[in-house]
Formats: structure tokens, sequence, C-alpha cells
């Protein structure tokens, strides 16, 4: 069921339905009398890239997701009272390759989540890292973190969670053998899947304090570049659009 879930969900997503519906446009109109038909399929399958191509796109699905929450200042961590017990890392997608160092088997995601829960941890070095670890990335972050100068003893793999609903649910059980479940603690994930994390986690009644990283949104200076589609936005636009499908498909089944 996990993976029908995932393989159906990725196919609503702008880059893989946009191309689908060009080719079989393409098709009706170059193999089949249904040329008017097919015409109409391409046309939305490109307006659909165009619009996740361009940065319009990325801003009207990225940006509230990423918005909502500010990474955590060093003033802010050390007014938490009392000093959360424990930063918790979701997972993100790795190279499950043994032969790769701990930061190249990370993907971008991860390797981000993992830098910036060792930053707090310098803050609150009595704090322990839970590192989520369900398709066995949690040990490729937890030897990310053990290079950054995290100690061993500070470390705790969580289980076996497959996605964030299972994340929420290993979370409360592995918080409760370090501290009261009313404790707050640091919930650290990107910042386009912080909303869904923390909802999650409050709906089991658990107590995060957002520390989102990895943000995908440029939000500098205007460039002639925004001006042209890119792949970068598409992939912006698939996480984002990844996270509305995720929170939709979590309040139809009840979890929210």
């Amino acid at each position: 069921m996990f993976f029908l879930k995932k393989f159906v969900s990725a196919w609503l997503l702008p880059f893989p339905a946009g191309l689908a519906l060009v080719v079989v446009g393409l098709g009706l109109g170059w193999f089949t009398k249904r040329q008017v038909l097919g015409r109409v399929v391409a046309s939305t399958g490109a307006a659909l890239l165009m619009f996740a191509g361009w940065g319009v796109g990325a801003g009207l699905t990225l940006d509230p997701l990423e918005r909502e929450n500010s990474p955590l200042d060093v003033a802010e961590v050390l007014a938490l009272r009392p000093p959360p017990a424990a930063i918790v890392v979701l997972g993100g997608g790795y190279l499950p390759d043994a032969t790769l160092p701990a930061n190249d088997r990370l993907g971008t995601a991860g390797l981000a989540r993992v830098v910036e829960a060792v930053r707090l941890w310098r803050m609150l070095p009595n704090a322990e890292l839970v590192l989520s670890n369900g398709f066995g990335q949690g040990k490729a972050m937890a030897d990310a973190a053990g290079i950054l100068g995290v100690p061993p003893g500070r470390i705790v793999l969580e289980g076996t969670a497959m996605d964030t609903e299972d994340e929420a649910l290993a979370i409360r059980t592995t918080l409760a053998e370090h501290q009261p479940l009313a404790q707050p603690f640091l919930l650290v994930t990107s910042g386009v899947h912080m909303h869904r994390a923390l909802a999650l986690c409050r709906a089991r009644g658990l107590q995060p304090v957002a520390a989102p990283t990895d943000y995908l949104m440029n939000r500098g200076p205007l460039s002639v570049f925004a001006l042209v589609p890119s792949s970068g936005n598409l992939v912006r636009v698939d996480n984002a659009l990844h996270e509305w499908t995720g929170l939709a498909w979590a309040h139809l089944r009840g979890a929210l």
C-alpha cells in the first residue's frame, strides 16, 4: 500500500503529469483521427509544464509553505525553557552505497537537515539527536553528524518509519524514553515539509518547535534567468505539490 501510494502520487506531480499529457496528446494527433482532442490534451500538458517551469508556479505553491516558519536563531534556541532534550531530524533521500562517505550518501535535503541539526546541537550540547531511520538513511545521517563532531552517545536512531505519519508515531515512542511528552523538542526538516510535519506531530500530542532548513525558494533580486523556464522550478513545484497532496490525503484519512 505504501509503495502504491507513492507511485500514484508521483504521477500527480506537474513534470510526469505534464509530460504524460503531451505524449498522449501527440499520440492521439499522429495515430488516431482524434486530432482535436490530441491538440487539447497536448496543449494542457504543455501549459502545465510551463506553469511549473516558470517562477510563478513555484511562488504560488511553494512560498506559502516555506514562509510559514523561519530558521531558529541563537537567542530563540537559548530562550527555550526548559531546554529541549531532543533535536528530531526527519529523513530525507539518500544513496544506499556503502562505498560513498556519509555526506555523499545523503541527498541535498538530508545533508541540509543534518547540518542544521548539528548547528542547533552546538547550542544545546546536552540534547540528543533523534534521527529517522526508516529506509536506512538514519545511519548515513548519524555518520555525517559524527563527522561534524557529534559524539555517538548523543545520537539515537528511530526505528523503521516509512513516511511522515509513521515518523510522528515513532517520534512519540522514542521521545517517551528520553523526555516528558509535554516537553518541547526541536523538529528539523525542510521548510517545504515543515507545515505537514508539525501538524502530524501535534495531532499526536507532541510539542514540536519548528527548526526548518533546506529552503528552495529564491527570494533574492530578480534576474533575467527568472524569465526563463527551468528544471529547478519544476523541482520546486513538485516538492510543494507533494506536500499539498500529502496534507489533503492526511485530512481525508482523518490523520489530522
